[in-house]
Formats: C-alpha cells, sequence, structure tokens
C-alpha cells in the first residue's frame, strides 16, 4: 500500500459534485519541488469525500491519503 503527504495550494475553488452517491469537492492542487530554476510545479486533481461545504482557492492544504492513479485517454 502506498500512503502519500501532500503540502499545496488550492488553484481554483473546489466544486461540489455526487459521485457513487456521496457528495465530494473536487479541486486541483500544486505542489512544487525544488529550487530556483531547478523548481518544478507538480498539479493534483483531488476528489475528496468530506464534510466541508467548500475549499477556497489559494487555501493551503496539508492532507495524507493512499492515492488511487489512474491514466486518462484522449479520445
Amino acid at each position: 500500500m502506498i500512503k502519500m503527504t501532500m503540502c499545496g495550494n488550492v488553484t481554483k475553488d473546489a466544486v461540489k459534485k455526487l459521485i457513487n452517491s456521496k457528495e465530494c469537492l473536487c479541486f486541483t492542487v500544486a505542489t512544487d519541488a525544488g529550487y530556483g530554476e531547478n523548481k518544478q510545479t507538480t498539479f493534483w486533481n483531488v476528489v475528496w469525500a468530506t464534510k466541508y461545504e467548500s475549499i477556497a482557492k489559494g487555501k493551503r492544504i496539508d492532507a495524507e491519503a493512499i492515492p488511487e492513479f489512474r491514466t486518462l485517454e484522449k479520445k
């Protein structure tokens, strides 16, 4: 099992969606690694089953979870 800790900032306000009969918040988190010219930003799409009403753009997120990776195939 993989356990992941993510620390970053929400890139835009979260959107509520109903997924498998559960209310979820969907949003993107930007994380940075490295310094100066070697700095790289990674964007993570997050689906979070939570009781929060909303998560606003710019909010710092520190989360620990078991990630689920999927491959996106464009048509």
